[in-house]
């Protein structure tokens, strides 16, 4: 029946007394996000007709050329159903398919989407620049790598700051360099030291082993104000000060 294509149907007739549950045939239409490392990782499928049936019997079925793989899938409102894509999946230029079958496999939703794509999860190098910022919220993290980014869709790249609890978005400069701006924390304990992530799909992040650290130190004065040689020691004085291994002490005329 062409009109319910992409639409549910309640009860609709009975047979032999008892009501049965009639649906027509759903589609799934996109993946988000629309790559998953090789690793594995969750995905949300979207679509049309996709309803509620139950855990007991709401599947999601991952194919590609080498392997198929049945998984519990889980609703999610208002159009979804999300599942686990194992890592036992490997790439390949035609990715992977997925479908949803609402009557435990028997019968497969309609695919009118792209292939998810698996991607290698990059190997980060280490933090190019700052490795200690001003809590200004204009500073810009620079994040070197060792291998390829895959081609990343505009606004998929986000790099996280795992203390604060914040992720914002991503770039890649032309020698592959991955830039972010570093957000004004509203953290009470300041200096804090952030473990900085990386996600090329959004939400799979890999994270590098040094940390940034994010400060509020501020220089007041400093004395004496007029010196007779160049090794005359100066103090500094300011405010929230704190020991850090790489302090640097730069005068300009």
């Amino acid at each position: 029946i062409e009109e319910l294509v992409g639409r549910r149907v309640t009860e609709i007739a009975a047979c032999s007394g008892s009501a049965f549950f009639a649906f027509s045939p759903a589609v799934v239409t996109r993946a988000e996000p629309p790559l998953i490392p090789t690793t594995g990782g969750f995905v949300l499928l979207r679509g049309t007709g996709l309803w509620n049936a139950g855990e007991e019997i709401l599947r999601v079925q991952f194919r590609n050329a080498d392997k198929v793989h049945t998984i519990a899938g889980t609703f999610v409102e208002p159009d979804g159903v999300r599942a686990e894509l194992p890592d036992s999946f490997s790439t390949s230029e035609n990715g992977v398919e997925a479908y949803v079958s609402m009557n435990d496999g028997k019968d497969w939703a309609l695919s009118d989407m792209q292939p998810i794509v698996l991607y290698q999860a990059p190997e980060l190098k280490g933090i190019l620049s700052p490795f200690c910022c001003f809590n200004s919220g204009e500073e810009v993290v620079e994040i070197t790598t060792t291998t390829n980014l895959p081609q990343v869709e505009l606004g998929l790249l986000r790099v996280r700051f795992e203390e604060a609890d914040m992720d914002v978005p991503g770039w890649v400069r032309e020698d592959g360099v991955i830039c972010s701006t570093i957000p004004k924390f509203l953290l009470c304990d300041l200096p804090v030291s952030l473990s900085v992530g990386v996600a090329v799909n959004g939400q799979d992040y890999v994270y590098l082993e040094e940390k940034l650290t994010v400060h509020e130190a501020d220089l007041l004065s400093f004395s004496p104000e007029t010196c007779s040689h160049s090794n005359e020691p100066i103090l500094l004085r300011g405010k929230f000060f704190f020991p850090h291994a790489q302090i640097v002490d730069r005068f300009s005329s």
